[in-house]
């Protein structure tokens, strides 16, 4: 099974209007968010169990990109161990992840861009977050890694960029 992978491109134009209420308009998707990062929680450790007795993961509960059913006991049972050094490396780059949000944010409020280096940064803490709760969730026995996926970080060329509909 694979780590997940995103692949999203810095659109040049933003708009200011939007970015200044961002703050607001994300309280309904952070309560629904946080509703199912717990049921994802407490699914995590329904499928702890079934995968140290069976050795498979439970077709039913992974809601996953890729499903392998095989599953290491070893690595399983050991996991809350072994992802702590990567968890320490998780909690450093959402310190800082959020420290350049709250900067990109003013960025775009008073530029209407995203510095793209800023940008290509939350891109990297989002992903090794996407790696390391997929690991942590049972989704995937491959290891949390800080590596640059495949995917191009290229912004995305004026010409084709339009505004979002509704």
């Amino acid at each position: 099974m694979n780590r997940p992978t995103l692949d999203i491109t810095n659109t040049p134009h933003r708009n200011r209007l939007t970015i200044a209420f961002r703050a607001l308009l994300v309280i309904p998707h952070a309560i629904v968010l946080n509703i199912w990062d717990n049921l994802t929680q407490i699914i995590s450790v329904i499928q702890w169990f079934i995968i140290l007795f069976t050795g498979k993961r439970n077709k039913s509960i992974p809601y996953s990109f890729e499903y392998e059913e095989e599953a290491s006991r070893a690595s399983n049972f050991f996991r809350i161990i072994l992802v702590i050094p990567a968890f320490f490396v998780y909690m450093f780059l959402v310190f800082c992840g959020v420290f350049v949000a709250v900067v990109s944010w003013f960025a775009i409020l008073f530029t209407g861009r995203h510095p793209q280096g800023m940008f290509n940064f939350l891109l990297k803490v989002t992903r090794y977050s996407m790696s390391i709760r997929a690991y942590m969730a049972l989704m995937t026995d491959e290891y949390p890694t800080t590596r640059v996926q495949s995917a191009a970080i290229t912004p995305r060329p004026a010409a084709n960029w339009a505004p979002p509909t509704v």
